[in-house]
């Protein structure tokens, strides 16, 4: 079976890279020349086209490394937080999400996991999907363990085993993979919702990140930090993606939930989205 790449667990310096091999030396070192190693041969293995995945992450906390990452397609962190088993506030990204642009980053998302362990299913996905949110609208599509994949995995809750297909099966990771699958997002310009100015809202609660290039733009709406369904009226700014104002264009929602967008030619347009929920809507420009 011909293979793609590679993927590195605890791929990383200090406590993760730490070594106990005795013929190194009698204790424990952290010098990381062996891992380098390794990866330099494995990049070149698989050339310019391979896949070369490293989980970064730490038990007791990030640590992202550049000369790790030059070598990584893509760098998978956020497993484990310091001091909190809760998701991260959107606010509070860390700092390795963005540490020095070295590779692409996925987020993990062990903590939605441990936030939840003990509820029931139903409980789980609402962390899941809380974590997908944020992710996206971090601008980094979450990592999931195999575990949060709906609806054919199963999970051990009190002594019961829980299939998770009621009525959440796509709450989370797979209404992600589906909504984006296809679309190469290392095509697109990226804003945050700490600094896009396309899309104008009225409810504070929602936010809202951008993708966009010369001729599509993904406008992504999210219901982060509220339990709460919220309302949202909302109007796109063309010029904001550097296209003409009277451009014609199409939009659609493509996120696959129920939804009760409706096309007001890009002016007061109005959205629902359920606690932790997510929207995303494709626009394409089809005439300057």
């Amino acid at each position: 079976m011909p293979i793609d790449g590679m993927y590195f667990d605890w791929c990383g310096a200090f406590i993760q890279g730490s070594c106990a091999k005795n013929p190194h030396g009698p204790k424990k070192h952290y010098d990381i020349d062996g891992v380098i190693r390794v990866l330099e041969w494995t990049k070149n293995h698989f050339g310019p086209d391979g896949i070369v995945v490293g989980h970064i992450g730490g038990g007791a906390g990030e640590y992202p490394n550049a000369t790790i990452e030059g070598f990584l397609t893509m760098a998978v962190t956020l497993e484990e937080l310091i001091s909190t088993t809760d998701i991260p506030r959107l606010v509070d990204v860390q700092a390795s999400l963005h540490f020095m642009g070295a590779t692409a980053r996925s987020p993990l998302e062990g903590q939605a996991f441990y936030r939840y362990k003990s509820e029931r299913p139903e409980a789980q996905a609402l962390g899941q999907r809380e974590f997908t949110t944020k992710t996206l609208l971090w601008g980094y599509p979450a990592w999931p363990h195999a575990r949060g994949l709906y609806p054919s995995s199963r999970h051990l809750t009190n002594g019961h085993v829980y299939m998770h297909d009621g009525p959440y099966p796509d709450w989370g990771y797979s209404r992600m993979f589906k909504t984006l699958k296809g679309i190469d997002l290392s095509q697109f310009y990226f804003r945050d919702f700490a600094h896009q100015t396309a899309v104008l809202l009225d409810n504070a609660f929602v936010k809202c990140s951008t993708f966009y290039n010369d001729s599509h733009a993904l406008i992504i709406l999210g219901n982060p930090e509220s339990n709460q369904e919220q309302e949202v009226n909302f109007s796109v700014d063309l010029k904001a993606f550097g296209w003409g104002e009277k451009d014609k264009m199409n939009i659609t929602e493509i996120s696959g939930a129920p939804s009760t967008f409706k096309n007001t030619g890009l002016r007061n347009m109005k959205e629902q989205l359920l606690g932790y929920d997510f929207r995303v809507y494709r626009l394409v420009r089809i005439e300057k």
